[in-house]
């Protein structure tokens, strides 16, 4: 079954197991680390709770000066 989880949910639950991962979420986006990218998608993969089979956006901002 899919379940609707908004952006500030999930990064509560997140924040829990990778405490200052998350820079910033709202209803619709999570903002995290880029060193804790991998273990953060690995972990909504393979988490029963989550479960997350399918990537359907990912973006990135490179803030050069």
């Amino acid at each position: 079954m899919t379940v609707a989880l908004s952006g500030k949910e999930t990064a509560a639950r997140l924040a829990q197991q990778f405490p200052s991962s998350i820079t910033e979420s709202n209803r619709d986006s999570i903002f995290v680390k880029p060193e804790a990218l991998t273990k953060i998608i690995a972990f909504l993969k393979i988490t029963p709770e989550f479960d997350f089979d399918f990537l359907s956006s990912i973006t990135a901002v490179d803030y050069f000066e």
